[in-house]
């Protein structure tokens, strides 16, 4: 995965790797905190995942000296950023809670 995300950050060497791992393994953490919802939740991120650690990655490492700020302006460049990192990922992970969540069984009571 560190390799992914160097090739997409258009790094060519080693000196942001233990930044980049560190990135990792938090985009990988809140994930599968996301999915602990699960009665068996996976130890790994499940691959139709995968891709959101990636873009996480990329936008936190982006984001490095701009933490906490909403928006910011420089020179004619400007740019927004979300207050939620999973946003955009929602439905997504939803989609994934549902299709292997533990279906509720209740009680029907006929009177």
């Amino acid at each position: 995965m560190l390799e992914e995300v160097k090739l997409l950050l258009e790094i060519k060497d080693d000196t942001r790797d233990e930044l980049l791992n560190l990135l990792i393994k938090n985009a990988k953490t809140q994930i599968l905190g996301r999915l602990e919802e699960l009665k068996e939740p996976p130890t790994e991120v499940p691959k139709s995942l995968s891709y959101i650690v990636l873009e996480l990655v990329v936008m936190r490492y982006n984001r490095i000296g701009a933490e906490g700020i909403s928006s910011q302006s420089v020179e004619g460049y400007s740019a927004q950023y979300l207050a939620n990192d999973f946003a955009p990922y929602e439905s997504v992970i939803t989609a994934y809670l549902n299709k292997y969540r533990e279906p509720k069984t209740g009680v029907v009571r006929f009177l």
